[in-house]
């Protein structure tokens, strides 16, 4: 059969109701049932379900254009002109000429259009028409959401914590809410703890201490708490029309059925409210809460308003309370003291997960003090790398020789492996001869194979460790020539600014993060106030050219990056 004989059915329904009732079904019995005594056999269905006809961008649509281009069909079947389309009157006429170009003749179950000026007449004025009768099914939905909101109906999508939908009363049409027995204190102390002075994350920890759960049985967290926080519902007067649909910034899919899949809060005076009878908080605390939580975040010490040369890099060598003789080794963040503006690291182990407070460690230390001794430190290794070499000299076995000694190790490993393969030959030929014991092969097979695959671990290690003593000859070679570059960086940071200019923090600032982030893998807080820094010998392949309106355009620093892990690495220490 050519494609001359051909058809394709095209159908779709714009709501996940008619999804799930099945609705689409209705469209190919009618257009099958009439096409059907024509001895034509339908060949493909592109089907749109749950997709709006406004819009064109649609799975199926554009499926069934691609194939008509490629010629694989020759008449397209549909039930009705909107189900083509439903947007604008001229997007329907722009798909019948696409198809009409790729010889392709849409064919409507219910509707015939003449050849004709008048025919021509009548279908603008049909998609005209399917386009008011979108818009006004829309009107009617929203007039009828009004009308029940005048009346008193409230419903939500998920129930809010601390509510419960009461059944109607005498005179009430719809249900109502009313506050929960058992969720309505929790969100009263909720609030009494954030007017106390507690920050939200404090107030996770007191719930999940107490093993209080949220409406579906999970631990409190930061968003549950925040959700609850900012319901107006609970000051007695929930909100509607509080979010509008909104493309997503990032789609996930090419064709979604909902273009507007995401959605944004709008201006709190856009709001629509509704009274209610009763109420779990007073208006004004719920005021009061909303603008402690913005005090609360504007004085939070995790806010990155100072910048912190360290960041991500220092490490608390401090022991744990909890496991005696065991290094904290967790991060240091930057924090400001609220009192004095005081600035210092201090570890991160000071709460468990969702804000449960465990035993943890008290270590901290002052901005100044250590980002002065390690970039002090780092300066001098950079004027003078003789010092860093000789340190790696003595703690570290020669790259020279390291590769020399795991070559040998390496063909060693290789001569083991094809002893051990022809071992396996030598039993699979065995195993073929009449009366061989199967249990026997099979326990020795098992053997040799364990020891076949440990020798190729064996192997690639060797082969890894060789390609770093490699690695490292090279960063030791270059390790002086990117020293001799940076020298002119750290001795512009020191040069005055120019008389009637100001100098630029920001850009010194980036300089001496960049060679940190290059040179320090990271650095160690002893309890003894020792600091012990450790990195890896950058490499010059990895430098890129970064250039500044005022300071020297010459400027190339390492960027950290995967392979640098792979350099020779060093280690040195800094007294108190």
């Amino acid at each position: 059969m050519s494609n001359a004989d051909c058809d394709a059915i095209y159908a779709r329904v714009s709501s996940a109701r008619q999804e799930r009732e099945g609705t689409i079904q209705t469209q190919l019995f009618k257009i099958k049932e009439r096409f059907d005594p024509e001895g034509r056999e339908v060949y493909f269905e592109y089907l749109d379900n749950g997709v709006s006809g406004a819009t064109m961008d649609r799975p199926g649509l554009q499926a069934c254009l691609a194939a008509a281009h490629a010629g694989c069909f020759n008449r397209l079947l549909v039930d009705h002109p909107d189900r083509l389309s439903r947007g604008e009157s001229w997007e329907r006429g722009f798909l019948q000429r696409e198809f009409a170009e790729a010889g392709v003749k849409v064919i409507y179950t219910s509707y015939e259009q003449p050849d004709t000026p008048e025919g021509e007449l009548s279908d603008d004025v049909i998609s005209a028409a399917a386009r008011y009768a979108r818009k006004r099914i829309h009107q009617g939905m929203v007039n009828g959401r009004a009308r029940r909101l005048s009346q008193g109906a409230i419903w939500w999508v998920r129930r809010p914590f601390g509510w419960r939908m009461a059944d109607p009363v005498r005179g009430d049409k719809y249900p109502r809410p009313e506050p929960h027995p058992d969720e309505a204190p929790i969100v009263k102390e909720i609030f009494d703890l954030v007017l106390a002075g507690k920050t939200a994350y404090a107030v996770i920890g007191v719930l999940n201490a107490r093993g209080l759960r949220t409406t579906y049985g999970k631990p409190w967290t930061r968003v549950s708490v925040a959700r609850v926080l900012h319901n107006p519902i609970h000051s007695g007067r929930p909100a509607y029309d509080r979010y509008v649909r909104a493309d997503p910034v990032k789609r996930r899919k090419d064709n979604p059925k909902i273009r507007k899949s995401s959605r944004r809060e709008r201006p709190r005076e856009e709001w629509q409210h509704i009274d209610l009878p009763c109420r779990i908080v007073t208006p004004e605390d719920q005021e009061r809460v909303l603008a402690q939580l913005i005090t609360n975040r504007r004085l939070s010490p995790r806010n990155t308003k100072h910048p912190y040369l360290l960041s991500g890099l220092l490490r608390c060598g401090c022991q744990r309370e909890d496991e005696p003789g065991t290094a904290c080794g967790r991060l240091m963040s930057g924090t400001t003291f609220k009192r004095g503006g005081h600035r210092y690291y201090r570890c991160s182990r000071t709460k468990g997960e969702a804000g449960v407070l465990t035993k943890g460690c008290n270590g901290r230390i002052g901005v100044d003090n250590v980002e002065g001794k390690v970039w002090s430190k780092l300066v001098h290794v950079l004027s003078h790398p003789d010092t860093l070499l000789a340190e790696m000299e003595k703690s570290h076995v020669w790259a020279g020789d390291l590769r020399r000694q795991r070559t040998a190790q390496l063909a060693d490993a290789h001569a083991r492996q094809t002893a051990i393969q022809a071992q396996l030959d030598s039993l699979l030929l065995a195993s073929l001869t009449p009366g061989a014991d199967r249990t026997t092969y099979t326990r020795v097979e098992a053997q040799l194979c364990a020891t076949r695959d440990t020798t190729a671990q064996e192997i690639a290690y060797l082969e890894e460790g060789i390609a770093v003593a490699e690695n490292s000859l090279r960063h030791f070679e270059d390790f002086e020539e990117y020293c001799r570059g940076e020298e002119a960086m750290i001795a512009a940071l020191s040069y005055p600014a120019a008389e009637g200019t100001e100098s630029d923090p920001e850009w010194a600032f980036s300089i001496k993060r960049s060679i940190i982030q290059t040179m320090l893998k990271e650095v160690w807080v002893n309890p003894d106030g020792n600091l012990r820094l450790e990195g890896y010998l950058p490499s010059l392949q990895e430098r890129k050219p970064v250039a500044s309106e005022n300071h020297p355009p010459s400027r190339v620093f390492l960027k950290t990056a995967p392979d640098r892990l792979a350099g020779y690495r060093w280690s040195l220490t800094i007294a108190a």
